[in-house]
């Protein structure tokens, strides 16, 4: 064996195990997607269960809610202090762009009612994000697969290059 081809072998794989590492890391994204789209329907439904039980304060919501996933934590601390409508566009949150645009949406209605309509909201909002967390955990294995199988055909391909 001579010494070019370890060291094509050895690259090759170094190759297939990053490979691995960045498939790896895309099925924690997908997870943390799920449960941040969770932590925020269970915001909602704290939110819709304070106004409607408590009268508290939107601020004090926040600043009350301890949410389940801690990917989300400093972006709800952050909403107690400024709104969730700046925390959102400010902090990075594991969210996929669907549930975004939900939270965003239920940001700007937000604390401009009386008490029973921003009850409702809470409950019509929650009820969307549960409809969308059921797609997202219908969809999580065909996601992975193709995600891995996208990265095993561009990483064999590099290794078929340097070989």
């Amino acid at each position: 064996m001579s010494a070019v081809f370890l060291c094509k072998a050895a690259g090759a794989l170094l190759v297939i195990f990053s490979g691995f590492c960045i498939s790896r890391g895309y099925g924690r994204a997908v997870a943390d997607e799920i449960r941040a789209a969770k932590d925020a329907e269970m915001l909602v439904r704290h939110i819709g269960e304070c106004i409607t039980y408590r009268g508290d304060g939107i601020r004090e919501i926040f600043g009350s809610y301890r949410g389940s996933f801690d990917g989300t934590a400093e972006l709800w601390r952050r909403a107690a202090e400024c709104g969730l409508s700046s925390a959102l566009s400010s902090v990075q949150a594991p969210f996929d762009p669907e549930t975004h645009a939900i939270l965003t949406e239920f940001a700007a209605s937000l604390g401009r009612g009386y008490r029973e309509p921003q009850a409702e909201l809470c409950r019509a909002v929650s009820a969307k994000l549960a409809s969308h967390i059921q797609r997202l955990e219908a969809s999580k294995k065909d996601r992975l697969r193709v995600g891995s199988a996208i990265l095993v055909f561009v990483f064999l391909s590099l290794v078929i290059l340097m070989i």
